[in-house]
């Protein structure tokens, strides 16, 4: 069976998602994903953001394979 596509896009690749093109065979695929996201919380009326840096420092207490 042949597939054939005449135009073809990808918007975004995440998590274990991945694209191969022609012949080819995968052994061991596999995948690592980490996401830090760090703003905290902001209480009380009129605040505002601006310019703000926001620094994760990962933990070397805590095992990790990336």
């Amino acid at each position: 069976m042949k597939i054939q596509f005449q135009n073809f896009s990808i918007d975004q690749l995440s998590e274990s998602s991945a694209v191969f093109s022609g012949d080819n065979f995968q052994t061991n695929f596999s995948t690592s994903t980490r996401r830090n996201e760090g703003n905290g919380s902001i209480n009380g009326d009129k605040n505002i953001h601006i310019n703000n840096k926001h620094i994760i420092m990962k933990n070397t207490d805590q095992q990790d394979d990336s």
